[in-house]
């Protein structure tokens, strides 16, 4: 994390090439680790965003059900609502 702020300090607008490298090294490693291909890696934000969007690929179907994990958050709460709301139950 240091590193990334220091690299964005030092970078500024010339950063965006450094990230990108850096997320393809990831992706190469994460499909190594699993034995997939690094062009079917994503990577996202965060967590939450990840999530939201592997969810919102998946083919929901009437009477499907869904819930936000115990100890969601308020964002978590809030997507499941939208998921359910579009078709999900």
């Amino acid at each position: 994390m240091a590193q990334a702020f220091h690299d964005a300090a030092d970078h500024v607008d010339d950063k965006w090439s450094q990230v990108m490298d850096q997320a393809d090294r990831v992706r190469q490693a994460v499909a190594a680790r699993i034995g997939g291909r690094p062009e079917d890696v994503a990577l996202a934000a965060s967590t939450h965003e990840l999530v939201a969007r592997f969810l919102s690929a998946l083919p929901w179907s009437a009477g499907a059900t869904s819930s936000p994990p115990t100890a969601s958050s308020t964002a978590w709460t809030a997507s499941f609502g939208a998921w359910q709301r579009r078709g999900s139950r």
